[in-house]
């Protein structure tokens, strides 16, 4: 059967019939992505019920497929999507694609999942899940690249590995994007969300009889998990395209992207308006007051407190320009213990940090300003109403808790949801 073709923005997709499967996706005529005849699905939704069973189900479980496309836009529906032999279904599947602005060869994607069953729950989406990348001409120039702390790059597909972690998570994709680039050409692929919506990015090579791939994929949780019959609706774009050049040209797309958002762009409104030289820190100092248990300053990096003063004097000095400190241990309970009770702090500290302002360098305590103590005097109902929760994978579970959290001293400590009013007061 003669696949389908759609073309937007110098992007050209190959659709296998009638499951509309993805056979072959190009930029300009050069192919990223080859599967075989019967495509591979562009998505993929797991679902749960009451009895807690799971369920995935793609694009060649639907009853039927279509494409509408018009000048700037080409719409992908799935209809009636169900797993028979579990009753899973039926999901109605929406996959529209745009072009960015007037940015040849960038593409927008978004997905809608109509939930149209009484008994399921969505958990979660891959999308765009995009099988079958092949290798450029020299796989040993390869290069996959992520924004794993200051940025990770990998080159050479016998040296690559899965890379999977949550974006803005600690440590793991600052940002929300990546890319795969050879000869002078990268693939750019990244959630242009400016609300940071809960997300997994993925990149997932493989190898078999000698057949280099790999996947690409976000997975997203949709709003109302444990709710039967929640659906979701992308507010976001998913942005998939070529660019000429590497990871540089990838990271200066995204940037020009972020500098649009509020966040970038609009400050919040008591922050500093100062010159950008006046309030910019060029340097950070780590500091850590005390290695044994005291209720006062002793030493701060194993030195005599006066000494430490009197090195970051010194080196405020001789390098002219504006620096920090970042301080742990300040306080008298222990290290990640009694959050969020800090107070009282040691002795002798607001001492220390007068001083140290006085130098013109800024003190910036050490705080973990998501978490609650399950020890804590204070955490009480209250405070267990307004910690982040878990459950089993299941519609209406009986048991919703927060997960505690060690981090190696034997303390239980719980994420609380940052956006409430009550967390913020504390």
């Amino acid at each position: 059967m003669k696949p389908y073709r759609v073309e937007i923005c110098g992007m050209e997709i190959e659709l296998s019939r009638p499951s509309l499967g993805m056979r072959r996706l190009s930029f300009d005529g050069r192919t990223w992505f080859e599967n075989e005849a019967k495509g591979a699905s562009l998505w993929k939704i797991h679902v749960v019920d009451a009895k807690g069973r799971r369920v995935d189900l793609q694009c060649d479980d639907c009853r039927r497929a279509e494409v509408k496309c018009g000048r700037d836009c080409c719409e992908l529906r799935w209809l009636g999507v169900i797993n028979r032999e579990a009753g899973a279904g039926p999901f109605d599947v929406t996959v529209t694609i745009r072009p960015v602005g007037n940015m040849r060869l960038l593409t927008a994607w978004r997905m809608n999942v109509n939930n149209r069953t009484g008994e399921w729950t969505l958990w979660h989406l891959l999308f765009p899940l995009l099988e079958g990348l092949r290798p450029g001409p020299s796989p040993d120039r390869d290069a996959v690249f992520w924004p794993e702390m200051w940025g990770m790059r990998t080159v050479g597909w016998d040296n690559m590995k899965q890379v999977s972690g949550m974006c803005g998570g600690y440590g793991k994709h600052s940002a929300q994007f990546m890319g795969f680039s050879h000869s002078d050409r990268t693939l750019y692929f990244a959630s242009h969300d400016p609300l940071l919506w809960p997300k997994h990015m993925v990149f997932k090579p493989e190898r078999n009889m000698g057949r280099r791939r790999a996947e690409m994929h976000f997975l997203a949780h949709p709003e109302g998990m444990t709710e039967a019959g929640n659906s979701y609706k992308q507010s976001y774009d998913v942005v998939v395209g070529e660019l000429l050049g590497d990871w540089y040209d990838a990271s200066k797309t995204y940037a020009r992207w972020a500098r649009t958002q509020p966040w970038v762009s609009s400050p919040p409104e008591l922050s500093d308006t100062r010159p950008r030289e006046d309030r910019e820190i060029l340097l950070w100092e780590q500091a850590s007051i005390n290695a044994f248990p005291s209720d006062r300053v002793v030493t701060v990096n194993d030195l005599s407190a006066s000494e430490w003063v009197r090195q970051m004097k010194t080196l405020r000095r001789r390098l002219g320009v504006r620096m920090a400190v970042h301080v742990y241990l300040w306080h008298q309970t222990p290290f990640d213990t009694n959050y969020p009770e800090y107070f009282p702090v040691k002795k002798g500290f607001k001492e220390l940090a007068e001083e140290i302002q006085g130098a013109d360098i800024v003190m910036m305590p050490y705080i973990n300003g998501k978490l609650y103590d399950l020890s804590a005097n204070s955490y009480d109902a209250q405070a267990e109403l307004h910690a982040v929760k878990c459950s089993a994978e299941r519609v209406n579970p009986k048991v919703r808790f927060p997960w505690p959290e060690s981090y190696g001293n034997g303390q239980l400590l719980v994420t609380m949801c940052v956006a409430t009013e009550f967390w913020r007061r504390k």
